[in-house]
């Protein structure tokens, strides 16, 4: 098992060609460490680099909060399994542990989180997590006609949080601020 060092992501770009070539054998396993838990990311890669010592895999310190492993599985490995045992070893209620099948969208999420750990121009607010972990759907909805707004409204309210904007000059600022799951984007002929 790899540990990836900040700046040197070239364990895991050396790993796409063959996790590409077997995604349904690998897996991607996120833990967060909860609010108030004094658990520190070092110990949760130490915690993981022991239990997954005889896989092939590389795990990454996104942030103080979260690290990532990347793992070669077994096809027919018990997701629940492996995830009561990860928690098993920290501490109780001191993280969340999230585990899924790798897929190319997974493999483009670990580059945009080292891509943020690297500071190279991603913003630290990672949106895809802020979505993933959110309750409720949220849909941006922009348009200058507010009967165009009203009518997508009643119809999307059912559904989800529906944040209006009346013209194109705040959609930037909506979007950053609620960090939509659609955006619907309308504009006149």
């Amino acid at each position: 098992m790899l540990i990836a060092n900040k700046g040197q992501d070239v364990e895991l770009l050396a790993l796409i060609p063959e996790i590409r070539g077997r995604v349904d054998e690998w897996a991607v396993i996120t833990v967060r460490r909860m609010a108030g838990s004094s658990l520190t990311a070092q110990e949760i890669i130490k915690t993981l680099s022991e239990q997954y010592a005889g896989h092939k895999g590389i795990i990454f310190n996104v942030s103080d909060d979260k690290v990532v492993l990347l793992t070669h599985l077994a096809r027919d490995d018990d997701f629940s399994a492996i995830k009561f045992g990860i928690e098993s070893k920290l501490p109780q209620h001191s993280c969340r542990v999230i585990l899924r099948k790798m897929s190319e969208i997974g493999l483009k999420q670990i580059q945009i989180d080292l891509k943020n750990k690297e500071g190279c121009g991603w913003s630290d607010e990672d949106f895809y997590m802020q979505r993933e972990i959110r309750e409720e759907n949220v849909v941006l909805l922009a348009d200058d006609d507010a009967f165009v707004r009203k009518a997508m409204k009643s119809v999307l309210s059912p559904l989800a949080t529906v944040i209006e904007v009346d013209n194109g000059e705040g959609v930037v600022d909506a979007y950053r601020k609620c960090n939509p799951d659609v955006a619907f984007l309308c504009s006149a002929p």
